[in-house]
């Protein structure tokens, strides 16, 4: 089946139910999405919505969440697509797929405040196998990700990505034992780390 996204329009100081503000349907045409999440440009910035499918032609699918406007659909080049994630500021979206590296994607903005374009501007190398999460801190400086390989990493992505420097491994750890994998992770503006195993909350 397709998916329909909604836009809600919640009424301040009243007890009305929301209304819909906007529908757009079939956002990844035949194809289930997967992962929703959303990310905040500086005030008064747009908010952007972030689709990821698991399989398909065009992946992952960024959305206004004011009028519910596709900006930009991209193809992962990937069998199989776990999740993807934004950062709060809508700065960089990354997805967990089949291979053991992470593509992050740059949103570039034009000085009005209008879309303009994607890049992909850096890749997290590191684990050994498949990615089955990724998720950003409470700033987009900050990305942690879990792999089948049975380890979780901390990222650092404040790097010159521009002049091609790689982003750093700060933390590594192991799942824990008897687990197959993390499939959701958050990551607090303190540092504590929370992850879903097998169900598990950890």
């Amino acid at each position: 089946g397709t998916t329909t996204l909604y836009g809600y329009s919640v009424p301040t100081g009243s007890t009305a139910p929301p209304t819909v503000k906007w529908k757009t349907e079939a956002v990844h045409g035949k194809n289930q999405v997967s992962t929703l999440v959303s990310g905040h440009r500086e005030e008064g910035g747009a908010g952007v919505a972030l689709t990821c499918c698991k399989e398909g032609d065009l992946n992952l699918g960024l959305f206004l969440t004011e009028s519910g406007r596709a900006l930009e659909k991209v193809n992962t080049n990937q069998l199989v697509n776990h999740m993807a994630a934004i950062s709060p500021e809508a700065r960089f979206f990354a997805a967990a797929t089949f291979t053991a590296d992470v593509k992050i994607w740059e949103t570039i903005w034009e000085k009005t405040g209008g879309f303009s374009k994607i890049e992909k501007v850096m890749q997290l190398k590191g684990h050994k196998s498949g990615v089955t999460a990724v998720t950003f801190g409470s700033t987009w400086q900050r990305c942690v990700t879990a792999s089948k390989d049975g380890t979780w990493m901390l990222w650092n992505l404040d790097v010159r990505y521009k002049l091609n420097e790689d982003p750093r491994v700060l933390k590594k750890g192991e799942i824990q034992r008897g687990k197959k994998a993390y499939t959701q992770l958050a990551l607090s503006e303190s540092g504590v780390l929370v992850a879903v195993a097998d169900e598990d909350l950890h």
